[in-house]
């Protein structure tokens, strides 16, 4: 998933968004290609932006890493976002 998309889901299941989060947590992939995701995409790299920037960028950290990490798939979050008919989640 590109930032676009990351950031796209963000605001779909979070409402709201944190570029500076993404870009962070992606810093490697420049030179490491797919095998960033063995660099920040920790849950210690969930708690440093949470101390760092507050509980929002947390939560935006930890769906990146779900997602990146194959636990959230695509078709799940298109799933989850039609449900309600309003391209919300429904978490009740």
């Amino acid at each position: 998933m590109n930032r676009e998309e990351h950031m796209a889901t963000d605001k779909l299941l979070l409402g709201y968004t944190d570029e500076g989060v993404h870009a962070f947590i992606d810093h490697s992939a420049a030179w490491l290609g797919f095998g960033h995701r063995s660099v920040r995409h920790t849950t210690e790299t969930i708690e440093y932006l949470e101390m760092m920037k507050g509980n929002k960028a947390g939560r935006i950290a930890l769906l990146h890493i779900l997602i990146d990490n194959q636990i959230m798939d695509a078709k799940w979050l298109k799933n989850t976002s039609t449900e309600t008919g309003e391209g919300e989640a429904d978490v009740t």
